[in-house]
């Protein structure tokens, strides 16, 4: 396997603002999931057919950390400034600028992805704490929201968000 040419295919899929972009435009620029997201879409009223979305971004510095890129070479400034206007008030996250579902599960992929970088900017932490003791059941479990029942497949993220704290 080449382990560079597998680093830049998947740095090919992180969305750069264009120069000089106000970023406080509201869009993510983490790494999308596929090229479809980048063809314009009679369906999509977001003209900027950026889709990077929380879980592709995850999972593509996790990608590049298993092949041995330093994902601190990444310019990551951007990329946690912009996650971090995902985070929603009760302290949950979107995965995408465009809107969605917000559960634990991007709650996971935003604490891991500020993990990777060293770089918790990215975040509110203590709203993110705060979510998720929302998201723990009657029963000691969590589930995806507050109020929700618990699922075994929690477990494991939460041992690695709540970690700092523990």
């Amino acid at each position: 396997v080449n382990k560079d040419q597998i680093a830049k295919w998947v740095l090919s899929f992180q969305v750069h603002p264009e120069a000089n972009v106000n970023l406080d435009n509201g869009q993510f620029y983490g790494f999308c999931g596929s090229r479809t997201t980048k063809f314009p879409s009679n369906l999509v009223k977001d003209p900027c057919h950026n889709g990077s979305h929380l879980a592709s971004t995850y999972s593509a510095l996790a990608t590049l950390k298993i092949v041995g890129y330093d994902v601190l070479n990444l310019d990551s400034k951007v990329l946690l400034l912009s996650m971090k206007k995902l985070q929603q008030p009760d302290g949950s996250f979107m995965p995408t600028h465009i809107g969605a579902e917000t559960d634990l599960r991007f709650v996971y992929c935003a604490a891991a992805i500020c993990s990777m970088l060293k770089d918790w900017s990215g975040m509110d932490k203590e709203k993110a704490k705060e979510y998720i003791l929302n998201c723990q059941s009657y029963d000691g479990g969590f589930g995806m929201v507050p109020g929700s029942e618990s699922h075994v497949s929690q477990v494991g993220e939460l041992s690695v968000l709540l970690r700092p704290y523990i």
